[in-house]
């Protein structure tokens, strides 16, 4: 039941785009730079908190 409840990738992709379509491979390629941006965020995240003894780190 739930998953039918969820979108298809295609509707994801295109709610993504702003309902734009033809450009999955772009904004395939944007979520892939912004989720390398992101680890990278969170690894200093990390050692900051790793350094600073702030208990549980992610």
């Amino acid at each position: 039941l739930l998953t039918r409840m969820a979108p298809t990738r295609s509707q994801v992709l295109l709610a993504l785009s702003e309902n734009t379509p033809g450009v999955e491979y772009i904004t395939i390629n944007t979520l892939e730079i912004l989720a390398a941006q992101m680890r990278s965020n969170i690894d200093v995240l990390q050692t900051f908190l790793h350094e600073h003894d702030f208990g549980l780190v992610l």
